[in-house]
């Protein structure tokens, strides 16, 4: 299922969760009644599960279509980059060429990863291209929720700040922020 694929990847649930939640549901649920569950059982929110059964539409009309389409053309992180003048297209296929031996080994790599990897673009700009798309999570400090919009936390009330945009080989500075402490 897609849906499940989209909250493993991004890290929003945990396994255990989505175990679970699928042994609540009948048979072959579709995404929208496995949301469901897990909006019920208290892990996922409404927002977030609308979000992702956005995500998983998204994905399927992009399957479903002619395939003909590059990578390049498409209203991805690297369409919005180069839009800007931030990359050319050449950059980008480089990218996504690289991205694609990157899996191959068993590295599961985002393009705005690879992106910074080659120097093409900065960890801001990755995380200004993402907070457009909508794809820029934030996370309350205080209970660990993650939400995509701006502001403070349903739960707790704390402010949300963004997550890393990226992952171990760029991510390693912006955490150390995180684990410092006023001394």
């Amino acid at each position: 299922m897609i849906a499940v694929r989209i909250l493993r990847q991004r890290g929003w649930i945990e396994d255990d969760h989505i175990a679970e939640s699928l042994l609540c549901c009948p048979g072959n649920p579709t995404a929208s009644e496995f949301l469901q569950v897990l909006i019920r059982s208290g892990v996922l929110s409404v927002r977030l599960a609308n979000h992702v059964l956005k995500m998983t539409r998204d994905h399927l009309r992009t399957r479903l279509g002619d395939g003909r389409r590059r990578r390049s053309e498409d209203g991805s992180l690297g369409r919005l980059a180069i839009d800007r003048g931030w990359i050319s297209v050449d950059q980008l296929e480089i990218a996504v060429r690289e991205q694609a031996k990157l899996r191959r080994v068993g590295l599961r790599f985002r393009i705005g990863e690879v992106l910074v990897r080659q120097g093409a673009l900065t960890s801001p700009q990755v995380r200004w291209l993402l907070d457009l798309q909508g794809q820029l999570t934030r996370f309350c400090r205080q209970c660990g929720s993650v939400d995509l919009e701006p502001g403070s936390c349903q739960n707790c009330g704390e402010p949300l700040r963004p997550a890393p945009a990226l992952g171990p080989v760029i991510a390693d500075g912006e955490l150390s922020d995180d684990l410092l402490t006023a001394t």
